[in-house]
């Protein structure tokens, strides 16, 4: 199954892999895993032959991606699917509501501030260096 996992080649750059990516995610949406694997073979030049374990892989991947796809499109599952992330945003704002709104940390509390001479202070040429004002 690694080989049908997409990966970034560490000598060619991002574009050329993301367009790479994405045809191939398109043409295996569109026509199948096992298709899509059938059909880059051939036009490599390296066909599968009928009765191969290869071809038997190749055809069990089909019928999994096949079954997989139509799972997803029953409506129990669709309605499971939709329970789940209803009850998941539900958790995340009664978490939120019960957080702390307003923490004690303020802006700045931690930075350390620079040492700053009578000379600096008397110029005020740096923010760090005026007095707060009062």
């Amino acid at each position: 199954m690694q080989f049908l996992m997409p990966t970034v080649l560490e000598n060619v750059n991002y574009s050329r892999n993301a367009l790479a990516q994405g045809s191939s995610s398109i043409l295996r949406v569109n026509v199948g895993a096992d298709n899509a694997i059938h059909m880059k073979l051939e036009n490599a030049g390296a066909p599968l032959g009928k009765g191969g374990r290869a071809a038997k892989a190749l055809k069990q991947i089909g019928n999994r991606s096949q079954y997989h796809r139509h799972y997803r499109l029953r409506k129990i599952v669709k309605l499971r699917i939709a329970k789940a992330k209803t009850r998941q945003m539900l958790d995340y704002y009664r978490a939120k509501k019960e957080r702390k709104l307003h923490s004690d940390y303020k802006k700045g509390q931690l930075d350390t501030k620079p040492r700053v001479t009578k000379k600096l202070r008397k110029r005020e040429d740096h923010a760090y260096g005026r007095e707060p004002k009062k």
